[in-house]
């Protein structure tokens, strides 16, 4: 659906909540998803790092993809297919990257099919990408737009 653009993220800094007992509740890692209108601008994420094939590995099973652990080391200078993070959803921006599909367990198996080539793996638990035979978690996987 966000692939599609019929959800999206929608203000994510709240930090407490206050429940109906008067009591406060703090969160530490939470998205909200919503399809109403909201004026939410998403500016590029700044690219500083150059791609080095002795940094960024390949997955095992999503062979055509690199791994990126976190938003600020993808690099700047690859075309190809990335894998990031499931927190870039709260920094995606349409006009910078395109959305190619989510990598996680039973991705595979709930048809959340998407254009990365794929060779199943005894390790991803149905669609998690695995580096070096360890399993990584859920990921995002991207392109950078010309």
């Amino acid at each position: 659906m966000i692939k599609n653009r019929t959800i999206w993220t929608g203000y994510n800094k709240i930090e407490t909540f206050i429940l109906p007992s008067g009591e406060t509740q703090s969160f530490g890692n939470i998205c909200w998803f919503t399809n109403i209108p909201i004026k939410k601008e998403i500016p590029f994420i700044e690219l500083n790092r150059s791609y080095d094939e002795n940094f960024y590995k390949k997955y095992d099973n999503y062979y055509t993809a690199i791994n990126v652990d976190r938003i600020v080391d993808i690099p700047k200078d690859y075309d190809g297919i990335i894998g990031v993070p499931i927190s870039i959803l709260n920094k995606f921006n349409f006009d910078q990257f395109e959305l190619l599909g989510l990598a996680a367990g039973n991705s595979k198996n709930n048809k959340l099919y998407f254009s990365v080539e794929y060779i199943p793996s005894p390790l991803d638990r149905g669609g998690c990408g695995v580096i070096k035979g360890v399993r990584k978690y859920s990921r995002v996987f991207i392109r950078k737009k010309g």
